[in-house]
C-alpha cells in the first residue's frame, strides 16, 4: 500500500495516475494539463470511454483536449489530435473523442 499526505492511497489509484502522465508524456502535453487529466480520470466513472473512445487511455487524451481547448471542433484540429492520429499504438477515433467529452463534460474544465 502507498501513502501519500498521510492518508493511505490504492495502489491501482496511484498506478493509473501515472499511466495517465506517461501517456500524456508520450504527445508532449503540458505538466497542468496531464494533472488535469489525471485528477479527471481518477475522480469519475470512465465506462463511457470503455467500448468506443479508447477506454483509460482515451479518457486521459479526452480531458487533456478538454482542458486545453474551447470547442469539440477546436480539440480536432490540435497537435494532440495530429500526434494521436500519428501514432499506431493508440486505436483511438480523436473526432469522435472529442464530440463525446466536450458533449458529456463540456463545460467543466
Amino acid at each position: 500500500m502507498e501513502y501519500e499526505k498521510g492518508l493511505r492511497v490504492r495502489q491501482d489509484f496511484v498506478i493509473d495516475r501515472k499511466r495517465c502522465d506517461a501517456i500524456l508524456q508520450g504527445l508532449d502535453v503540458r505538466k497542468p494539463t496531464r494533472k488535469y487529466a489525471s485528477n479527471r480520470t481518477a475522480e469519475i466513472d470512465l465506462r463511457g470511454f470503455n467500448s468506443h473512445h479508447g477506454g483509460f487511455d482515451g479518457a486521459c487524451i479526452a480531458f487533456a483536449l478538454l482542458y486545453e481547448h474551447e470547442s469539440a471542433e477546436q480539440a480536432k484540429k490540435s497537435r494532440i489530435a495530429s500526434q494521436v492520429d500519428e501514432r499506431d499504438d493508440l486505436d483511438i477515433d480523436v473526432d469522435a473523442l472529442a464530440d463525446y467529452v466536450f458533449g458529456k463534460y463540456g463545460g467543466e474544465a
